[in-house]
């Protein structure tokens, strides 16, 4: 539940505070076989137990953006998908790497104010599969929606490195596309190689990720970064950690530091504090202040997701000083 309210809060920020665009990590358009790479029935597993399907899904929901990442990356569209706290007219500017590449609806409407399935409005959509995460479709609401259709939960933790690649290839197997996903991984993968060389003389060193708030400084989110072969720094907490409080600045000692800010007096606050400019990160050029995309992108890793976050911060992590000191 703490994860939830984690991640509604960041959803909720977002939408209150609209900023932006990403490439797509998927591929080329015709990434999807004409046919499916296997039959059915097929059966995987989840984090509630296996599901199975008797045929393919025509009329498949979703119930976090991640999901819309993945199976427009090998060309299916969902026929709806929940947002969280974010208005369908405020959708594009918060997951700017999806833009343009969904048809179905967008749908806040399938998570209550309460941020809980709505069992009504997904029943509505007549879905022959549903796709979710356990923040999204928690254990003791699991057997009612699991009724209206075959329901696939992930067991993702969130550490945005490979958790994400299960649910991919579930994915794959669920829709009979284990092809057309392997085609997405490996395109991710090569882009990842790349991306590494370009920052090479960080590789081993460490990062804080933390969002700006009043509070203090909340850990989390910063586990993609892993990607460029960084790893967290001896003071990186996780989410479910207390905030770091604003007298403990000088503890975000890593040799990178990424910030999301929510506005810029945040920023401007951060930015104005002395100690700041004493920070490794400060000192080495590896401060990354990230804005609300990028933390709903490190929320819901997918391959178009990540790739945004690289194409976000490779450039300034390239050229910093850190990077260039061992060329």
């Amino acid at each position: 539940m703490r994860r939830a309210a984690t991640l509604a809060a960041i959803a909720l920020t977002a939408a209150l505070a609209v900023t932006a665009c990403g490439s797509d990590s998927g591929g080329d358009d015709d990434t999807r076989s004409s046919e499916s790479s296997g039959s059915y029935p097929v059966t995987v597993d989840s984090a509630y137990g296996q599901i199975s399907l008797d045929k393919e899904p025509e009329r498949i929901l979703v119930m976090s953006p991640s999901y819309v990442d993945m199976l427009s990356s090998i060309d299916i569209q969902p026929v709806a998908f929940a947002t969280g706290a974010i208005p369908a007219a405020d959708f594009d500017s918060n997951y700017p790497w999806l833009a343009g590449r969904y048809e179905g609806e967008v749908a806040p409407e399938l998570v209550t104010s309460e941020f809980k399935p709505s069992l009504e409005k997904i029943a509505s959509y007549e879905p022959d599969l549903i796709l979710g995460h356990t923040w999204t479709i928690p254990e003791d609401m699991y057997d009612d929606v699991s009724a209206i259709a075959p329901t696939y939960v992930s067991t993702d933790d969130g550490s945005a490195t490979t958790e994400w690649t299960v649910d991919m290839k579930a994915v794959g197997e669920l829709t009979q596309q284990t092809q057309a996903v392997d085609v997405v991984l490996a395109d991710f993968d090569a882009q990842v190689a790349q991306n590494k060389e370009r920052v090479a003389q960080l590789e081993g060193r460490t990062f804080n990720s933390v969002a700006v708030r009043e509070a203090g400084y909340q850990f989390g989110s910063g586990g993609w970064l892993a990607l460029l072969g960084l790893t967290p720094g001896q003071t990186q907490g996780s989410y479910t950690d207390a905030p770091l409080s604003p007298e403990n600045l000088d503890q975000l000692s890593a040799d990178v530091l990424l910030a999301y800010v929510f506005n810029d007096s945040d920023q401007a606050k951060l930015e104005s504090d002395p100690r700041f400019a004493e920070l490794p990160a400060s000192k080495n050029g590896t401060v990354i202040f990230g804005d609300p995309a990028m933390a709903n992108a490190a929320t819901f890793p997918a391959p178009g997701a990540l790739t945004y976050l690289m194409d976000e911060t490779v450039p300034s992590l390239e050229a910093s000083t850190l990077n260039k000191a061992g060329q």
